[in-house]
């Protein structure tokens, strides 16, 4: 085993960091905002029982195989047993076959300790250091410690501390309410010292028995987040973040670890969500009827509380969703790459250069330039300075395929219509740059649809999507949804749908849209989240194709002097089916900033061309060419998106070209390049007071809005649509490969 200065990881394993409240305040957190500037990041879709999910961090299982499952720790009636969990082996075990020596301090659900090569301090649920000799190995190491963890955590106080001598359900919602004014507000002051002792304690384990990888686990942001929910935003909760990223801080500097993977298990959110939003997944709905049924009271639209452990005020609680960040020599610098909790066993490994163990789920998504490392054997041998990984296909990325030498294709892509808007944009370029590259394309759609953007390739019109009469072809690419079932209606053409969102999120048959999702065909979407979701979803890999943006029409400009500052909008109209683009949230947004800042005009671009049902003045603008809505942009000061569950918005891309600052929701597909505090403003969906007050932050500091726009010009120039075109050929060919493949006798 190896002995070594530095870590070749520091794993900084954080129970309940929300992904919105760090991607909402960057920039004041610096060093979180280093991990995502310098490596790679993202949303973690995820569940919401720490126990099962950091079981499933250390074995690479799902939980109903590792078989910790709806485990709960403030319900835990005896120590863990790590003897009871349904594995062949364990992280730590792999990293040891490997040669690299470890060091855990107080994982969760981890006991009693192993006997690892390196060292190992059991979490909770576990005795006290003082009722038992099996929380820490070896056991030389115990005396170091000189207090309990959990024990040390900060407290919220109880109603008697605040000197309220009624019961909680006696209290009146406005008692309630007094008391949660400024409620724990003392929490970052109290988590300092705290912090202080628990680095302390980490560095003299650290010290005295040096490992290749550190893995250190933090309860703060979940203990705390159930007490900081009492305002929106958690300021406070804010803070306890940025004394967090403090210590993050201190311990990679101490350390000087090579690599940093910061992970959470959940986030949080507060429980007035569970109680006035429709949930999306079973636990969430199932979370949200525990509150009901343990008297949680709703106090206004935006907080509620019950009361939690210690006796203390509870108004927030876990949700799904989690974040992760990671620097490494081998991960891209700046990459938004969103994963599922699945992938973060495979994602640590490849970090380390090391292949997953047999059974488990390698990581192949963007964050590397290389191929993921082959799954190994048992016992692989130890990797040396200069081993070169094994290649693999990565599914779920854009492989690399050359064309020369294979021959052209019949493409067919089957669409409605090629309507103004991203979707019909890019089904115009892709069929040009198809055809480009030799491929004999053509376009397959409806009598009466209209072609709003210029194509050369031949238009087939059908009345209707009868697949025995479809023109013959090799492969067909479904521009739709509901043209997917119509395509795998012929099994003589290879099917590759292009899927521009997530739409079981905003299909009208939710089920259905699950089902077709659901289907075992290899497919590409226009955005990174995108193609994660479709492919979680089918478990056939769907290749990520982002579009492009024409620099040479999309380019910066002089706004025209003098007049009143113009906040953008792109308006689709919710007739047409495009409420999902959340045009109300943004009335109701812009109404907050028009009685706040009078000099403020909206100004809308009304692609659809059906009235506009406003209630506040707006000026609709026309543009009918590429150059007048790249003026449109360019005329504005802000431009604001709302979506609720979106693709790759071209609209923003297009908006950043031209220079503008940019406020957005993050309605999912929009992740892959927008990072807010780095590139754009960033609110939640059907958040109005959100979305207003990030609208006037963006016009009110004009240097902070200029230096997202210059970021984001940067990034845009990355985005092209050969790059998209060549993407897309790939995954085209992937799948003719496949069907070969298959065909073989």
């Amino acid at each position: 085993m190896t002995q070594r200065k530095n870590p070749r990881l520091l794993v900084l394993a954080c129970d309940g960091l929300d992904p919105d409240v760090i991607l909402h305040n960057l920039h004041r957190l610096p060093f979180i905002r280093s991990l995502c500037q310098g490596g790679g990041h993202g949303v973690v879709e995820s569940a919401v029982h720490s126990c099962d999910i950091w079981t499933t961090h250390y074995t690479g299982l799902p939980p109903e195989q590792h078989g910790v499952q709806f485990s709960r720790l403030a319900l835990a009636k005896q120590p863990a047993d790590l003897s009871a969990v349904k594995t062949d082996l364990f992280l730590w075990d792999w990293l040891n076959r490997h040669g690299l020596t470890v060091g855990f301090v107080e994982p969760l659900h981890a006991y009693p300790a192993p006997r690892v090569q390196g060292f190992f301090v059991s979490g909770s649920p576990r005795p006290s250091l003082a009722q038992t000799d099996r929380a820490v190995w070896p056991p030389a190491l115990k005396p170091l410690i000189d207090r309990e963890y959990m024990a040390s955590l900060p407290k919220p106080p109880s109603l008697k501390d605040l000197g309220v001598d009624k019961p909680f359900n006696e209290l009146t919602d406005a008692e309630l309410l007094k008391l949660l004014d400024g409620y724990f507000a003392d929490a970052p002051a109290l988590l300092r010292p705290h912090l202080n002792w628990y680095l302390d304690l980490v560095e003299r384990l650290w010290t005295e028995v040096p490992c290749d990888v550190l893995w250190v686990y933090f309860m703060e942001t979940d203990v705390l987040g159930h007490f900081l929910f009492n305002a929106d935003p958690p300021e406070v909760l804010v803070q306890v973040y940025a004394e967090m990223d403090r210590g993050f801080a201190r311990l990679a500097q101490r350390t000087g670890a090579e690599a940093v993977l910061l992970l959470s298990d959940h986030g949080m959110t507060p429980i007035a969500r569970l109680l006035t939003q429709p949930q999306s997944t079973p636990l969430m709905r199932n979370l949200a009827e525990e509150y009901r049924v343990a008297g949680t009271r709703l106090l206004r639209p935006d907080l509620a509380v019950v009361q939690g452990y210690n006796r203390g005020l509870c108004t927030g609680t876990h949700r799904d969703r989690a974040f992760y960040a990671v620097r490494s020599p081998r991960v891209r610098s700046g990459v938004r790459a969103d994963v599922h909790f699945h992938d973060l066993f495979g994602l640590l490994l490849r970090v380390l250069g090391l292949p997953v163990p047999p059974g488990r789920r390698a990581y192949r998504g963007p964050l590397f330039p290389e191929p993921a490392p082959a799954p190994g054997p048992a016992r692989a041998p130890t990797p040396g300075p200069g081993t070169a990984p094994r290649a693999a296909t990565a599914p779920g990325t854009t492989p690399t395929v050359t064309t020369k030498g294979v021959r052209p294709l019949r493409i067919g892509i089957l669409t409605y219509g090629i309507h103004k808007g991203g979707r019909g944009r890019t089904v115009a370029r892709l069929a040009e740059g198809l055809a480009r590259r030799g491929h004999d394309t053509f376009i397959l759609m409806l009598e009466g649809q209209p072609v709003a953007y210029p194509v050369r390739v031949p238009i087939h019109r059908m009345p209707a999507f009868e697949p025995h009469k479809f023109p013959q072809a090799d492969v067909i690419i479904p521009a739709s949804l509901g043209l997917i079932p119509k395509a795998l209606g012929r099994s003589s053409h290879v099917t590759v749908p292009l899927h521009f969102r997530f739409e079981p999120d905003v299909a009208y048959d939710a089920r259905t849209a699950l089902h077709v999702v659901s289907l075992p065909y290899r497919s590409m979407a226009t955005a990174a989240p995108v193609a994660a979701r479709v492919q979680q979803q089918s478990g056939r890999p769907c290749h990520p194709v982002p579009p492009g943006v024409d620099t040479a029409i999309f380019k910066p400009g002089a706004r025209p002097p003098g007049g009143p500052r113009r906040v953008g909008f792109i308006y689709r109209s919710p007739a047409l089916g495009y409420g999902f683009k959340g045009a109300d949230c943004f009335f109701t947004a812009m109404q907050r900033v028009l009685h706040e800042e009078r000099d403020v005009r909206v100004c809308l671009l009304n692609p659809d061309g059906l009235p506009v049902d406003a209630p506040i003045p707006v000026e609709v603008v026309e543009a009918r060419s590429d150059e007048e809505i790249a003026r449109f942009y360019r005329s504005l000061d802000v431009f604001v998106t709302a979506s609720v569950s979106d693709g790759a918005q071209l609209g923003v891309l297009e908006a950043m070209a031209c220079g503008t600052p940019v406020v957005a929701t993050d309605a999912g597909g929009i992740r892959e390049y927008a990072t807010p505090g780095i590139n754009c403003f960033m609110g939640l969906p059907n958040h109005p007071k959100m979305l207003g007050d990030l609208v006037l932050a963006a016009l009110r500091d004009r240097n902070r809005a200029r230096g997202f726009a210059n970021a984001a010009l940067q990034m845009v120039r990355t985005r092209t649509w050969d790059a998209f075109v060549d993407a897309a050929e790939a995954a085209v060919q992937a799948a003719c490969a496949e069907r070969r493949r298959e065909a073989k006798p």
